[in-house]
This record gives structure tokens, C-alpha cells and sequence, in this order.
């Protein structure tokens, strides 16, 4: 039987409130609640700060519908509040319009607002005013003018200093990305590295941090910074650092296998230039790096082959790869399942043809049927597989006449004869270059 309905039940639409509430914030009142920051009580400005930071966190929309009110106008003259609390959600509500795309353009109108915002880091020991100023840099160096009006600001040592010793590390971090912003700019970078309190040992600790974002920002300066070739006090003191050890002791530990490949393109930008090639040689890199692609996951070791692969094409890089073998290495990989292994350990026979001893040495291998047997492979890949492999032969039976004579023999001449057979035109590079 069905239950009787309730006596007295209120069965009509619920009333929408309609009324307003200062501290909580919607996108039809929040114009109402910017003007608040007009008030000269501090009770007032931190309420209406804290509601309007609450409200910006909840979506990005919110963000949008701030900073189309001009809330950014309204929010500048209370970072310097005499009162902490005030300054804090200021700042905090300043770093996130600061996040949107076009957020730093009306900081940067003035110059003095960065001037402000930066000498907090040298004055102020407030972990939250710290971390938020530091947020807020970190959002204006994203662009040039933002850089440019930082390096006047003349606060770098404190910027490595907070970098350095703050125990916080959303200041760290924060520190680190405006490092990085500024050494994406060519002019502030030469400001940055010629700086007093520029070291490697604070950057490379911090490549070990136990946490995720601070390594990643870490990672991603102190490549930023060896990638900068001309500059000859960088890549010297780098080299006299351990910089090379500690990337190696990284690949070396489980705990940070999440940044192994981030690392292993670091040492191939690296290795870019002869001095460096030594010195990777020099500080038993290579022996650790083959020792890493025997025993690593069959997903990484591409990213391994490649620093050796880049290694190659430097002289004194061949001279350190034939000591420790690693031409035979090449080889062996030529020989192995993991197809994508196969383009760089050609193109490092290619190189190491180069080398007599390395080249006489690699003839001596069933190399020549290796290189066949991928050519002759209608699956493998023409760019850039099957192109090293022609360059591998190539350079091999220019130099070694065992293995011009290898070539020729029926069997492994098939693979080659059969190019001109087999290729279509769309399938082939060199006949649609021709064609073209």
C-alpha cells in the first residue's frame, strides 16, 4: 500500500538566494567584490583578497572573469600592505592572474611593480610572501621584458641564494623556473652566468631532489646551461664540476628512473663539442652508459644508444669509442630484436668507419650480412633505418676491401639489387626526390 503523503510538505521550487555575500564570490558579484579593495581596513582587504584567491583556484573561468574586471589594477598597490596577512593573499592572488597567458602584461607596465615584487626576496623572511613573490617572478620572466626588468632589478645573487638555502621548496622551485626564464633570453643569460653567486654544486644537488618538480626544473636549467657552447666559463667550470658523475650516478639509481631519459638528452646535447667528448671519456661516462644499456629496460635503451651514436661524430669521440669497444657494440645491437635501436647503431658504423683501426676491426664481424639482412627488410623503416644502413655500407666497403667483398656475394649483392626491384616510387626517398 502506498505510503500516504506528508502533511504540510513544502512541495515548491527551491528559492535561489539571491542576496548578496561579500566573501563568497561568483562570477555575477565578483565586480561587487573587487571593489572592495578600495577599502582602507585591512579586516575588509583580507577578506575580500582570501574569498577572491578561493575563488580563482576553483576554476580557470574564474580567473578569466577577474582579470577582464581589471582585478590585477586592484590587487598591485596591497603587495607592500603594512599588514603580512594582507601581503600575502595579495601576492597569492596576484600569481594566480599572473598564470594566464596575457596575466604578466599589466605587472610589467610599470617597471616598479617587478622592482617591488623582487626586492621581497632580499627583505623578507615570510615563507608565504616568499613563496608567492617568488611564484610571481617566476609567471613575469615567461616574458623578455619580464627578464629584462628583473636583471635591473639587480636581486640575482638573492634569487640564487633563496635557490640555494630556502628550506621551502615551492621557493626553490619557483627560483629554478626563473632561472630557467631567464637563460631562455640570450642577453639576461650572459647576466645570469657572469653573476658572483653563479656555482654548479647548489643547481647540481638540486638535480637529486626528492622532489619531482624541483629535479625536473633542475634538470631542465643545468641543460639550458651546458647547451650554451660559446660560452667558455660555463662549459669550463662545468667540466671541473661533478656534473658529469652526478648525471651518471642518477642513471645509475632506481629511485629516479622517472628522469633517466631526461638525463640521457642532457648528455647528448653534451657531448656536442671535442672538449666535452674527452671529458666524458675522461670521467669513465662512456663505460657507465654501456654498462646502463646492458642492464636498462628495452625502452630506454634507444635513448642510451643515441649519446653513444652522438659520441661518434667527433674524432676524439671515435679515438674514446674504439678504447672501450663500443664500435663492437654497434654491431651487436645491428644484430639484436629491438628494431628501435637499428637507425644509430648504423649511422655509428657509419661514423666509426672513420677510425681505420675501429673500421678494420668492425670488418672483421659478420656486419656486412647484418646490414643486408635490415636492407633487405621490406618492414624497416627507409628514414632513417634503412638510410644509415646504406651509409654504413657505404662507408664500410669504401675503406675495407674484405668488406667490399662481402658485399658482392649473392646472397648479401641480392639485398642491394633488389632496392631497384622492389621500391615504388612513393616508397622509395631517393627516386621521390628525383621525382620532385
Amino acid at each position: 500500500m502506498a505510503k500516504p503523503l506528508q502533511k504540510g510538505r513544502d512541495r515548491s521550487p527551491e528559492k535561489k538566494d539571491l542576496s548578496f555575500h561579500a566573501y563568497t564570490i561568483t562570477p555575477e558579484s565578483a565586480h561587487t567584490s573587487i571593489l572592495l579593495l578600495e577599502s582602507t581596513e585591512p579586516e575588509i582587504l583580507c577578506q575580500a583578497l582570501r574569498a577572491i584567491t578561493k575563488f580563482s583556484a576553483q576554476d580557470i573561468q574564474n580567473r578569466y572573469v577577474l582579470f577582464n574586471l581589471n582585478a590585477i589594477h586592484y590587487m598591485l598597490p596591497h603587495i607592500e600592505h603594512r599588514e603580512l596577512h594582507v601581503r600575502r593573499f595579495a601576492l597569492k592572488a596576484l600569481a594566480q592572474l599572473c598564470q594566464l597567458p596575457r596575466g604578466p602584461e599589466q605587472v610589467l607596465e610599470d617597471p616598479q611593480n617587478v622592482k617591488k615584487i623582487a626586492h621581497m626576496l632580499v627583505k623578507v623572511e615570510d615563507v608565504f610572501v616568499l613563496e608567492f613573490a617568488s611564484l610571481v617572478l617566476s609567471e613575469l620572466t615567461r616574458e623578455p621584458i619580464g627578464c629584462e626588468q628583473l636583471v635591473s632589478a639587480n636581486i640575482l645573487s638573492s634569487l640564487f641564494s633563496r635557490m640555494k638555502n630556502s628550506l621551502d621548496p615551492d621557493v626553490q622551485k619557483n627560483c629554478l623556473q626563473t632561472l630557467s626564464n631567464l637563460l631562455d633570453d640570450p642577453v639576461c643569460a650572459s647576466e645570469v652566468t657572469k653573476n658572483k653567486q653563479f656555482s654548479w654544486p647548489s643547481l647540481l644537488a638540486l638535480m637529486q631532489s626528492k622532489f619531482l618538480a624541483i629535479q625536473h626544473a633542475a634538470l631542465r636549467t643545468v641543460d639550458q646551461l651546458i647547451c650554451r657552447y660559446k660560452n667558455e666559463v660555463v662549459q669550463k667550470t662545468f667540466r671541473s664540476s661533478t656534473g658529469v658523475l652526478d648525471l651518471c650516478d642518477i642513471l645509475e639509481s632506481y629511485e629516479f628512473r622517472d628522469v633517466h631519459t631526461v638525463v640521457l638528452n642532457i648528455l647528448k646535447n653534451y657531448v656536442e663539442t671535442e672538449d666535452n667528448v674527452s671529458h666524458v671519456y675522461q670521467s669513465g661516462c662512456i663505460l657507465r652508459l654501456l654498462a646502463y644499456l646492458e642492464m636498462t629496460l628495452p625502452a630506454m635503451k634507444p635513448y642510451c644508444l643515441a649519446v653513444l651514436t652522438k659520441i661518434s661524430f667527433s674524432s676524439s669521440g671515435r679515438d674514446a669509442l674504439y678504447e672501450t669497444g663500443t664500435d663492437l657494440i654497434f654491431c651487436h645491437q645491428l644484430l639484436g630484436s629491438n628494431v628501435a635501436l637499428l637507425a644509430d647503431a648504423a649511422m655509428g658504423v657509419a661514423n666509426m668507419t672513420k677510425l681505420w683501426l675501429s673500421a678494420v676491426r668492425m670488418s672483421d664481424t659478420n656486419i656486412i650480412q647484418a646490414l643486408c639482412a635490415i636492407l633487405s627488410d621490406d618492414a624497416a623503416a627507409w628514414f632513417y633505418t634503412r638510410i644509415n644502413t646504406l651509409r654504413a655500407l657505404a662507408a664500410l666497403c669504401g675503406k675495407i676491401p674484405k668488406a667490399a667483398y662481402s658485399l658482392v656475394e649473392p646472397e648479401t649483392f641480392a639485398a642491394l639489387r633488389n632496392i631497384n626491384k622492389n621500391c615504388k616510387f612513393k616508397d622509395c626517398p631517393k627516386l621521390k626526390c628525383m621525382g620532385q
